[in-house]
């Protein structure tokens, strides 16, 4: 699959001047720059308005549909995927870094050299690999349970992928998102990203560079999604309905909800 419909360029004077961005969604690691329903418009208190593509039901019975095989691949083939992304990351003139941070900063308030912060974070998490076994073997006690069957004390212990993660993202801590994709990917879950109105950009961004960074046909690409809805929308109450998992960030209402 192409990689030139993902847009990492400067913003052009009409941008500049109109302070319109549109942005893609992804499906199953496939970005949609346009949709027939139309466009999400999500505007802010400065002037600034950020489209992006609605979410349709073609789109849902694809996630539905997927059988990217998460479940079965090693965990060194999803650190050495990672780590690809994690080595582009940790240079602040990689093109996604660079746009995150200058969209970023127009949408959230946070400034530029904020937002570089936590990419440069998670891209050291990402390019050690190391590191992220060390994080299986604090919160597991065993990395190898990933992959296979491992003896404690008088029986044998294996984690499993929940299947469908849907991850409920929080606007005002960008960091929080990029963590929350990556310890779905790592434990192996097909990884559905609703982005938060307040910040559409930052965790799109850090899902652009993954599949940028790697091959389409990839499991890991393929279990990717993120995108926009409203909260109180028909198609949230069924993605919430039809998941397997939710890890929701928020105050008290969105997670009441």
């Amino acid at each position: 699959m192409s990689r030139e419909f993902i847009n990492t360029r400067s913003l052009t004077n009409n941008e500049k001047s109109m302070k319109k961005i549109s942005i893609p969604k992804i499906i199953c690691g496939e970005v949609i720059e346009s949709s027939p329903a139309g466009m999400h418009e999500i505007e802010y208190s400065n002037g600034v308005c950020v489209c992006i593509p609605k979410l349709i039901d073609d789109d849902l019975e694809k996630i539905y549909k997927n059988r990217s095989q998460m479940h079965h691949l090693p965990l060194s083939d999803i650190t050495r995927y990672l780590q690809k992304s994690g080595q582009a990351l940790a240079n602040a003139q990689d093109p996604f870094r660079e746009r995150a941070a200058e969209l970023g900063s127009l949408v959230t308030g946070l400034s530029p050299p904020m937002i570089h912060r936590d990419f440069k974070t998670i891209s050291s998490y990402l390019k050690h690999r190391n590191v992220i076994y060390d994080l299986l073997d604090a919160e597991l006690g065993d990395h190898a349970m990933m992959d296979e069957w491992v003896r404690n004390q008088v029986a044998r212990v294996r984690a499993f992928p929940r299947g469908r993660a849907l991850h409920v993202l929080v606007g005002n801590v960008p960091i929080a998102g990029l963590y929350s994709i990556m310890r779905s990917i790592i434990t192996k879950n097909h990884t559905l990203v609703k982005l938060p109105s307040r910040d559409l950009i930052t965790s799109l961004y850090f899902c652009l560079s993954l599949l940028n960074e790697n091959e389409s046909t990839h499991p890991v690409s393929k279990s990717l999604s993120a995108f926009y809805c409203e909260r109180n929308s028909g198609k949230m109450t069924e993605l919430i309905k039809t998941s397997d998992l939710v890890c929701a960030w928020g105050g008290g209402s969105a997670i009441e909800s």
